[in-house]
């Protein structure tokens, strides 16, 4: 520092410091309004200025504390997707977030990655669901979030928003002040199928060829419309709640069909599930098209179907007193009909 320079005078060191105060700041008032005798050396001064402007301490954080600031380091859903800016480059929200905790961690630090899973419980819904939780250290758990892409994040916040809606819809339904509120989901579901007229027999599940058949699931009154509505969101919520991460159904896992809709394997339009056209001339509002995961429900069976021959089974619910059912071979019922049932053009498949 140039005040440390031998050559120089107590008097130039006064001088220069006098020189460097800022107009009109609080340090030249302090040092204009200073006792004479208190600035005569070059020490005296020193020790007049570190008094009132003592020099502050750089804060030293805890383990515990620093631990806190881990925890505390979250990602939120609307933050996906977004961009910011760092050091003039633009960054993936998700990636900035995968280096402040992968930092907030060597500062602990956190050498036997025992809060890998305390980060994964901060992450945003959809980016969790990217990741898997086999990534149990921080290198390869960070490693993991910086190589999400932006398409397979995208269609998971798609997702989970169709699940929200669908939520939604069904405490909308709940609420809805002409009728009582159904106590649960599964008693709803099995007041709809007491009430409903149905064929004699419904085909179940096969990736056999198409088969022919009249039977449909016709509501007797609008409320009962409503209850069958209420009980198809139950079954799509449970079907999500029973298969997360799951990207379509399967032959094991069938998704529950839109009410209305042709049977499935029918050669039907797979944007929205109706006949006498196909995806590319589909014309239906936004309002009209079947969810995503329906939708490559569909697509898979009426790729199988044209190359697998197997035969058909049935299986009779008209005979089935849903009341007297237990509660768990109410959920095997509900789901077995769900699944089967598209309740436009007969039976799904």
């Amino acid at each position: 520092m140039f005040m440390d320079r031998a050559t120089y005078t107590d008097a130039n060191k006064i001088e220069y410091f006098e020189l460097s105060l800022k107009d009109g700041g609080p340090a030249a008032e302090w040092f204009k309004n200073l006792e004479e005798e208190k600035r005569l050396t070059w020490s005296a001064l020193v020790t007049e200025f570190d008094e009132r402007w003592p020099a502050r301490q750089a804060l030293v954080k805890s383990q515990e504390e620093k631990q806190e600031e881990l925890k505390d380091a979250r990602i939120m859903e609307a933050e996906l997707g977004k961009k910011v800016t760092m050091k003039g480059v633009e960054v993936w929200m998700h990636i900035v977030w995968a280096d402040k905790v992968q930092q907030l961690a060597r500062a602990i630090p956190d050498n036997g990655n025992l809060l890998v899973s305390v980060a994964r419980d901060n992450m945003a819904p959809s980016l969790r669901a990217t990741v898997p939780p086999s990534n149990k250290t921080w290198d390869t758990f960070c490693k993991a979030v910086r190589e999400v892409g932006t398409t397979e994040l995208r269609e998971k916040m798609a997702e989970r928003k169709e699940a929200e809606q669908m939520k939604a819809e069904l405490e909308r339904m709940r609420s809805n002040p002409n009728r009582q509120p159904p106590p649960t989901p599964l008693k709803v579901a099995a007041a709809a199928l007491d009430r409903m007229k149905l064929g004699p027999t419904i085909p179940a599940p096969n990736f056999g060829p198409v088969q022919t058949s009249n039977s449909t699931l016709q509501p007797t009154t609008t409320q009962n419309g409503q209850i069958m509505q209420t009980a198809y969101l139950a079954m799509v919520m449970k079907w999500h709640s029973n298969n997360p991460g799951a990207k379509a159904g399967t032959k094991v896992r069938p998704y529950p069909l839109t009410p209305g809709t042709a049977a499935l394997g029918s050669g039907e339009c797979t944007k929205c599930g109706m006949m006498g056209h196909f995806w590319e001339s589909c014309t239906a509002t936004p309002a009209a098209i079947i969810p995503p995961f329906e939708s490559k429900w569909r697509c898979k069976v009426n790729s199988i179907r044209r190359t697998v021959n197997a035969p058909t089974t049935s299986v009779n619910v008209v005979n089935v007193d849903v009341n007297k059912l237990t509660e768990g071979e109410l959920h095997q019922h509900l789901e077995s009909f769900f699944s089967s049932q598209g309740k436009g053009q007969g039976s799904s498949d």
